[in-house]
Order: C-alpha cells, then structure tokens, then sequence
C-alpha cells in the first residue's frame, strides 16, 4: 500500500488488509490488527451516532488512560466525522481542582458535546459544579457498525490538539485531514518509512507526538508498531529499551529527558541482554536537546549495537500539526559551540574561543521536503542573516487551520501561510538551531539569558532532581534579577544545595541570583508533555506558593 494514494488517515487504514500487520498493546500483549481496528472504529462510530446521538462536526472530549480504548475512540470518532480533542488523563489527586477546571474551560471553549471517559475518570470529573455531559467507554461496543467509507474528506476538521500551555493559556489547535495527512507523509518520507519498520512508543497518545508519529504514521504505512503505557515507563524506564530490544524495533521517539533518564537507571545485566542494534531511528522532541545525555545515552549503549548516528534531534509544534525539522538519517547529530559573552550581547552564533565562555546548541536539522524556516528581528520582523538569532517562523504544507473558535489569536499567530512560534532560533548551514522561547528570556543588565541554560546548572549540583528547576525573571525594586527553583532528592542539605545553585549559576554563566528555592519532587508546575511552566512556576513563587525546604 502506498503512503501517498489516500486523502485521509481513515482511507488508508480502509486500505489495510494484511491480519498480521497493525498494534500491540504491551500493557495486556493484545494485538489488534489494522482490519480488526477498522471494524472495531466502524462500530464505535456506530455507537457514537446510534446510542449517543452524536452527528458530524460534533466534538467530543476524550479522556482514556487505556491506550487500546484510547484508539478505538479516536478512529471510531474520525469515521463518523465526529471531532475528537483528547486530553490527559488526571494524574495527582493533589492537583484536581486545577485539572477540573482546566478539562471544563476546554469543554466550553470548543462547544462539546459530551466528555467521554472511563470509570474513574467519570468519579473524578462529574460534578454539580461541571456542567459536563459524562459518558464511558462502552463495556461492550455494539456489534451493528457505521454503513460505508468515512465520513469524512480531507478539508474536514479532524481533531482538535490542545497545546500544552508551557507559557500561556492552552490554545486549541485546529487540525484537518489534510494537514494531518501532509505532515505524516513528509515524516514518512523524511524517516524513510516501509510497512517493514516497527515502531515503539511509550509517548502519550493525548499528545501528537504520540498520536501522530505512532499511530497515524504506522496507520499509513501498514507497519507494526508496538504502544506502551507512559505510566509503564514512568514506573520501569528501561522497559523501553526492553521492549525495542525483544521486537526488534526500529523507530522510536522520546523527549530529551528520557535518554538522560536512562542512563541513570540501566544496569550492565540489562546491557549485556539487549540488542539494540535494529534502532536505526531514536528520536529526540518536544523539549530543548540535552547533547550530553544523547551522548551518554549512545556511549553507554554501544554495546548493545546501538549507533550514536540513529539518534535524531527534531522540531515541531501543534500549529503545524507535529514535525518541521528532522535531523538528517545516518549522520551523527550537529552540535556547534559558540561564544556565550558574545551570543548573549549581540545574538550572534560565533565560534567560542575557551570552553568556559561558551555555549553549546544542538541542530534540530533541516526543515522536512515542502517545509520552511524563517529567522526574524522580533521586532522589526525584517529577516535576519544566518547565524543571528531570532523569532523562529514556519511554514509549509500541513500548517493547522488556526485556533478553534479563537479568530484574535489566529490572526495574531496564522500570517500568510506562516506561523509565529515564539520560539528563538538561527540557521547555520541549513539546519535550524532553537535557543529558547520569546516569552522566557531573561534579560540582565542589558543581556539575554536563556533560563534552560541556568536551569541546566543548578539542577546539576548535588542534592538536585536532574532536570527539575524552573528559572525566571522577577522585578524588584525597578531591577530584573533572577531566580531559581529547584526540586531535591532528598530531605537534607537544602542550604547547602541552594548555596551551590548560586555558585554554580554565578561561575558558569556570570548571573547573579537573587534567590534559591528548594523544594520536594513533583512540585514544579508542568504540561501534560512535561514541560516546566514558567509563567506559572513565576506566579506560584511571587504569591508564596513553594513551600521551601530552608526553612
């Protein structure tokens, strides 16, 4: 079957017809063929229309943990035409008020017509307060299904991705069939993907790098693809490389943070067992590329047959369905490393002449066939040159049809055929190098600083959850000064880590902070693909909210 002859997902599934081929969950080690989930979407679409008495165009919140019933929902409600917007399941009890509202102010700003979930979720989410239409997934889908092909074509809406709102409130992305389909075929022809490959993935299937990358990619490509829980990975990290090494697979994602996590938690029993040596793409998205943990990662791992050259740092954002920029197959990832003093200054990308006075960026290289990258002064949004930063903007064929039911904020991010991504960027030598987001800098005494980069080093010192500090800036008494939170490992030595922070951050990067909070694990505020929120962390810390461990 080829990848490029159907106008929509649900057409090319329609095509699968080899039993063999299609998904297992490895929760329950269930497979479900692409013939079987084509019957099983058929009278879910069935049961959406007949039972619930939904129509086309009519969205549905969707909130499934299982992954198996996660995907039945999905492409049932695509066969219909009926618009799915999945969203994550609650994950801390602690946080439900939060979560509550947030699912509420969803449902309203999209118009549901119903939330559909599973038993806990109905326990947690129904309310007097709510006024949300709950219904579970059915213990038994109808045996009757939806008479013919999907009803659907591809300048219909197909999904709606919530952003995760690491800087600002969540924006409901409007995705079509068409943008949908574009933006799979460029990944498969930029991954070189066949019906022979075997994807793994523990991603989130709320998430389009989940959804998109290992659903509706192997859908296209009538190939095998293996599905994880997160809360699996979360729980067993190393069942990943497990599970990679066992099927043979041969394409999987992850944001940076899981190689890094990785080489913390692997054992040289589990390196002599595994062979990774059919990886040919480990990729790296949704969150700033750590080059020292993919190095590690592919050091560590080399005995396993892993090959550094198949890791592939990436870019991508919603508006664009998922992937801009891939990292070329078969060539170790581009890392360059500039002078800090002057990068800082000037927003120049110039060769660092010490070690110490420099900056490491990774390329997220070059935009897919039929995509592209403009640099602008954020201001004056004239083009800058290459090697300068600036605004990062997109373009290209599976660019989303703007927000739902939010013309303003279309018009101030959708502008003729390009998307604003508030990103910060450059280009050197055709690949495209991210440096921070537009909303974060921080800005002393007349220099930027990107707060990743002071997040990197204070989470580093001893004491610290690696990777688990949020970075800001604040006002005081007319003057921009920095802070940092930082998560510890342990119940003792806060002073001392806090002191080290500062050190650390003053040695490195010449920034003074002006204050240090340690605090607990799994108290910094993130995204549903767990970036840090800084906006919140920054309001949560000015009203007092983190409780420090210095005290």
């Amino acid at each position: 079957m080829k990848a490029t002859a159907n106008e929509t997902v649900l057409h090319a599934l329609s095509d699968c017809s080899d039993p063999t081929k299609g998904i297992t969950f490895t929760q329950t080690d269930h497979f479900l063929s692409y013939p079987d989930l084509r019957d099983e979407a058929r009278k879910f679409a069935y049961f959406l229309i007949s039972q619930l008495n939904l129509k086309k165009r009519d969205r549905i919140v969707v909130i499934l943990p299982d992954e198996q019933e996660f995907v039945i929902a999905f492409t049932g409600s695509l066969w219909a035409g009926i618009v799915p917007v999945p969203l994550y399941p609650p994950l801390l009890i602690a946080q439900m008020d939060s979560y509550k509202a947030r699912v509420a102010a969803i449902y309203d700003q999209c118009g549901a017509t119903l939330l559909l979930t599973s038993t806990l979720g109905r326990d947690l989410l129904q309310h007097d307060e709510i006024p949300i239409r709950v219904e579970l997934f059915p213990e038994v889908v109808p045996t009757q299904a939806f008479d013919g092909d999907p009803d659907c074509d591809k300048n219909d809406l197909a999904f709606i991705q919530f952003t995760s709102g690491s800087t600002n409130s969540p924006k409901g992305v409007a995705v079509s069939h068409r943008s949908l389909v574009e933006n799979a075929r460029a990944i498969i022809g930029h991954l070189r993907i066949t019906g022979e490959d075997r994807g793994v993935s523990w991603l989130p299937l709320y998430h389009d790098m989940g959804l998109i990358g290992f659903l509706m990619v192997p859908i296209m490509t009538d190939g095998l693809v293996w599905l994880m829980s997160p809360l699996q990975f979360a729980r067993r990290p190393t069942d990943w490389c497990d599970t990679i090494s066992k099927v043979g697979g041969t394409i999987s994602y992850a944001p940076s943070f899981a190689y890094g996590l990785l080489t913390r938690r692997i054992t040289e029993d589990q390196i002599d067992s595994w062979d990774l040596s059919s990886w040919r793409v480990a990729g790296s998205g949704a969150e700033p590329v750590s080059g020292s943990d993919l190095r590690t990662f592919a050091e560590l791992l080399r005995p396993t047959g892993f090959r550094s050259r198949a890791l592939l740092p990436s870019y991508g954002l919603a508006e664009m369905t998922l992937a801009v920029t891939i990292s070329e197959l078969d060539a170790e990832f581009h890392e360059i490393a500039i002078d800090r003093v002057e990068f800082e200054e000037t927003g120049w990308a110039n060769p660092a002449k010490h070690s110490r006075a420099s900056i490491s960026l990774i390329s997220c290289g070059p935009p897919m066939s039929g995509f592209r990258i403009q640099i602008v002064d954020p201001a004056s949004r004239l083009q800058v040159k290459d090697g300068r930063q600036g605004l990062v903007l997109t373009g290209g064929p599976s660019i989303a049809d703007g927000y739902f039911r939010d013309p303003d904020r279309t018009n101030r991010i959708f502008d003729d055929g390009w998307v604003d991504t508030g990103d910060l960027g450059l280009i050197h030598e055709g690949e495209l190098f991210i440096t921070g987001r537009e909303k974060d800098q921080i800005i002393l005494n007349g220099r930027n600083y990107h707060p990743q980069d002071i997040e990197a080093i204070a989470s580093a010192v001893p004491g610290a959850r690696r990777g688990c500090s949020v970075a800001f800036s604040i006002s005081n008494q007319g003057k921009e000064t920095a802070v940092v939170v930082i998560e510890s490992r342990g119940d003792s030595g806060a002073l001392e880590l806090s002191r080290a922070a500062m050190r650390d951050v003053h040695d490195r990067l010449g920034v003074t902070l002006a204050d240090v909070i340690v605090i607990g694990s799994n108290s910094i505020p993130r995204t549903s693909s767990g970036k840090v929120r800084r906006s919140e962390s920054k309001r949560m810390y000015l009203e007092g909210m983190f409780e420090s461990r210095l005290q």
